[in-house]
């Protein structure tokens, strides 16, 4: 959305609706940001992820060792 788009209320003095206009300004920049972080930590997740899971998968296909109780 294009803030200079929209038009200024009749009940909002000029110095408020810019003001208003900066936060929203502010608010999106905040919100892109976030989300980039956000995306990058799930990014890193799902790598983690997908690593313990072919570690897990590797010691459930693993050969069972069969073990003694009288030699190591």
């Amino acid at each position: 959305m294009d803030p200079e788009k929209l038009s200024k209320p009749k009940h909002l003095s000029e110095k408020t609706w810019r003001q208003h206009l900066r936060w929203m300004s502010v608010g999106g920049e905040q919100v892109e940001e976030n989300f980039a972080r956000h995306l990058s930590r799930m990014k890193e997740d799902a790598s983690r992820c997908r690593e313990l899971w072919e570690r897990h998968q590797a010691v459930v296909n693993a050969q069972p060792r069969t073990r003694s109780l009288f030699s190591d």
